[in-house]
């Protein structure tokens, strides 16, 4: 769900590494973006907070406990947020 998110990201010159736009961990489901390097974005996508892990990654921890149906429409609903706000950001590749 994240690859056009991904791609305008790249166009833009934010330079990711790594995406999920819904992982399953034993206690929580998130989204996460990570970059390239350490950047300091305009905005953060609604939800989203930093979470420094080596690179600069922002991610979004969703409720596990709801059920599998909330729980998917979420996801997608997430991924349509975030392409919007990527659409939002300044393009940074030639600055």
């Amino acid at each position: 769900m994240f690859i056009p998110v991904i791609i305008e990201l790249n166009k833009k010159g934010y330079k990711t590494t790594y995406s999920c736009s819904g992982h399953v961990y034993d206690s929580y489901i998130n989204s996460y973006i990570g970059f390239d390097e350490e950047i300091k974005l305009e905005s953060l996508p609604e939800g989203y907070t930093y979470d420094k892990v080596g690179i600069t990654c922002i991610r979004k921890v969703f409720n596990k406990e709801e059920d599998m149906i909330k729980l998917s429409i979420d996801i997608y609903q997430n991924a349509i947020n975030v392409l919007d706000w990527v659409y939002k950001l300044k393009d940074i590749k030639n600055t």
